[in-house]
């Protein structure tokens, strides 16, 4: 015996369905923002941190601009730009600090889903390196 289905179950069906799709397509959406604005400000505040550890080996202050300066290129260059993004750059006589705070809006919320990127690096001083490596070297042949 063949069971008929109603006309109206399909479009019923339909009503229910669509609306929890779209929901999951724009969730997924707002996710895939959100990690790409992160992913990109985090590489961003990497790159600058490297930049100023370079950059400031003679003087802190030249790191510090270097870094600002390249964080704030990075920040142009973003293809799908964010709310505000607030950059802390703190470059001490050890170490260099670099952190980028910001939020997303998703497509279907009020709530906005909030970042932070912290990106640390200590300040290298290529001559005393080399200088402790030909040491060990050094010893390290006379044995």
């Amino acid at each position: 015996m063949k069971v008929k289905m109603r006309k109206a179950s399909i479009t019923v069906e339909a009503v229910l369905v669509t609306p929890l799709v779209l929901m999951v397509i724009f969730l997924l959406l707002s996710l895939t923002f959100f990690v790409h604005a992160r992913s990109w400000y985090t590489f961003a505040a990497y790159e600058s941190t490297m930049l100023a550890a370079s950059e400031g080996r003679l003087s802190v202050e030249k790191g510090e601009a270097a870094a600002q300066s390249r964080m704030e290129w990075w920040i142009s260059q973003i293809p799908l730009p964010a709310e505000p993004v607030t950059v802390q750059t703190v470059c001490r006589e050890k170490e260099i600090q670099i952190k980028a705070e910001g939020n997303i809006l998703p497509i279907w919320s009020r709530n906005a889903w909030e970042y932070s990127v912290l990106s640390e690096s200590r300040r290298n001083n290529p001559v005393k390196t080399i200088r402790k490596i030909r040491a060990v070297k050094q010893i390290w042949n006379q044995k």
